[in-house]
């Protein structure tokens, strides 16, 4: 009797022990993840940014990454190809990137350009007012856009100003398109009464619109066109028409009637609030300052951003991604971009901790991935958040 009451004293010791040797690995586990910083130097984040492309292109271009994103989620495809060559563009355009690299960036863009017309990324769109929706009409034109002002800006003497060169003729097709793309969407949003467009019939995004937006403000810059007229009366609605409870963009909305059909949305705020950073930075700093005020809440230490406003506790879908703790995985790792690009380093740093928490980093080669390479779309939307915040590097043109 004895003998079988020191054997059940001994085998809870053992379990406790076993359990808190588990603790102390989860603890120890959690502290290494936690002391991988942000980089503060953007030279830093960009080397990152390339070895992440570098993978990226494998799995890309040679298995099928963008097909198979496009499983996952709705416009998978297209949005997997335009973060990996809205990365490269940020890239390119860099004084002092190197000539290897930004040749490489402009092959890419230049692939990348080419698939958005392909079946299995074009064929989940359809016709809206614009042109296969502004969702994937916007993402495109952007590139295109993105891809003209990158190619302007090779030049080998950085300190000195250059002109934008003529390049009509080097690339007439790409130069072509980003005009009429550019004339259309900017038609149909001056036709819109709200200046919001469908990404598919009846189905509209204000996320999807600022993508577009962006490009019409790099055409201006371009070829000083006045397509950014469309913006400023889409900001006026806007402003006129938030969501009630935050002061936000809307998460959808009737583009016919400006009914609001849904609260604002951290995944897709976290998107706005990084784009209008390049074309209207005051914009974006006053709804960031909103949106951490309804959005960002504070776990074991850590900052992070909600799905939905605080008091609302709507479930996960596709969008979202998981909701953990009260924040949104693609609330919080879309908005390491808002957050550098409104110089919060301090909450961009925790938003990088909590990656690096629920990620695990596979460094191969020359490359870089993250949750061993099987979310290629997630390993994007990082690169593409960690070529941003470069302005001061960027070659100047004449305006």
């Amino acid at each position: 009797m004895r003998d079988k009451k020191l054997l059940k004293i001994s085998i809870k010791k053992a379990a406790i022990i076993i359990i808190l040797l588990l603790t102390a690995i989860i603890v120890l586990f959690v502290a290494i993840k936690l002391n991988h910083k942000l980089p503060r130097a953007p030279e830093t984040r960009n080397m990152i940014s390339i070895k992440i492309l570098t993978s990226l292109k494998q799995s890309i271009r040679n298995e099928n990454a963008a097909d198979k994103m496009q499983e996952i989620f709705p416009e998978g495809a297209c949005f997997t190809l335009t973060l990996y060559g809205l990365s490269w563009a940020n890239l390119a355009v860099l004084s002092d990137i190197g000539d290897e690299i930004k040749e490489n960036a402009l092959i890419e863009i230049l692939w990348t350009i080419k698939q958005y017309d392909e079946k299995y990324v074009v064929q989940y769109f359809e016709d809206t007012e614009v042109r296969n929706g502004v969702f994937w009409l916007g993402q495109k034109n952007l590139l295109l856009g993105k891809f003209i002002e990158t190619t302007n800006c090779e030049n080998k003497y950085p300190d000195i100003v250059i002109e934008t060169t003529n390049c009509e003729n080097k690339y007439p097709d790409i130069v072509n398109e980003f005009h009429e793309n550019s004339n259309m969407l900017f038609d149909q949003f001056m036709k819109n009464p709200t200046r919001h467009l469908n990404s598919y019939k009846n189905l509209c995004w204000p996320a999807d619109n600022v993508t577009a937006l962006l490009s019409l403000s790099i055409h201006d810059k371009l070829y000083k066109t006045t397509y950014m007229k469309a913006y400023e009366e889409w900001k006026v609605w806007t402003i006129n028409n938030p969501d009630p409870q935050t002061g936000l963009p809307a998460g959808q909305l009737n583009n016919t009637t400006g009914e609001l059909l849904q609260t604002s949305r951290g995944c897709a705020n976290s998107w706005i609030i990084s784009l209008l950073a390049e074309m209207d930075s005051e914009y974006s700093k006053e709804l960031y300052l909103k949106y951490k005020q309804y959005f960002l809440i504070e776990r074991l230490g850590i900052k992070m951003f909600r799905e939905y406003p605080k008091g609302v506790d709507n479930p996960a879908d596709v969008d979202s991604g998981p909701i953990i703790w009260g924040a949104g995985v693609a609330a919080s790792g879309l908005g390491i971009g808002a957050a550098l690009k409104n110089n919060d380093y301090e909450t961009a740093n925790d938003l990088v901790k909590l990656l690096n928490i629920f990620s695990f980093e596979n460094n191969k080669d020359s490359g870089k991935e993250y949750f061993f390479g099987k979310l290629p779309i997630a390993d994007a939307f990082i690169a593409w958040q960690f070529s941003l915040n470069n302005s001061d590097k960027i070659i100047q043109t004449k305006e």
